[in-house]
């Protein structure tokens, strides 16, 4: 009855109207639940979203100092992600996207002078599993990149871009530069690094 309404429950007159046209059992009154008249009416639906994230996976303020080991730059303060030293790496393998791929996005916020702070890429390989870097694919990069890999340096850092000693470190274990400095994009010393994968969660 597309006169009264837009949708009801169809076998039983225009009752459970959804999208009312008129009014029915009174002036400010529509079909409820058979034969009850009311005045609101409210449809949720419960979906799930499958659209991809970007989910922080690491940082790092040195305003918190350092990781203390390896173990602590994969797995630290896991249920915080504003907290100085954050680390959920060690889960990083369950984040490939459709494609079976890392989508990366790696930031430097106190780099303001840069409108993009950030290298944004895709690769293969897991960067905590492997020096390796395979399946590089820059999208946006503010800095000359070529991914990440397993550091070859692990008393430095657990992570880092591999062919330029420890720059790009992710997990770092020691200040370069000063006191209160890591690595950053070559040759930047940076106090604060964003680590970020965007993939659908299940």
């Amino acid at each position: 009855q597309q006169s009264n309404t837009l949708i009801d429950s169809v076998y039983t007159s225009w009752w459970y109207s959804i999208g009312s046209l008129r009014n029915h059992g009174g002036r400010d009154t529509i079909p409820g639940p058979r034969p009850v008249i009311v005045k609101k009416a409210e449809l949720y639906v419960e979906y799930t979203d499958t659209s991809p994230i970007w989910k922080k996976v690491y940082s790092l303020d040195t305003a918190g100092g350092l990781f203390t080991n390896i173990d602590e730059a994969k797995k630290k303060n896991i249920y915080d992600e504003d907290a100085d030293l954050f680390s959920v790496l060690y889960n990083l393998k369950s984040m490939r996207n459709e494609d079976g791929v890392f989508h990366f996005k790696l930031c430097y916020p106190g780099l303001t002078q840069h409108s993009f702070p950030c290298n944004e890429w895709i690769q293969s390989s897991n960067p905590v599993l492997e020096p390796k870097i395979t399946g590089y694919v820059g999208i946006k990069e503010t800095w000359k990149f070529q991914g990440l890999g397993l550091s070859l340096q692990q008393s430095n850092t657990l992570i880092d871009s591999v062919y330029t000693s420890w720059w790009y470190s992710i997990g770092s274990l020691r200040n370069h530069g000063g006191r209160d400095t890591i690595p950053g994009p070559r040759p930047v010393i940076v106090k604060k690094t964003e680590l970020y994968v965007k993939y659908t969660p299940k």
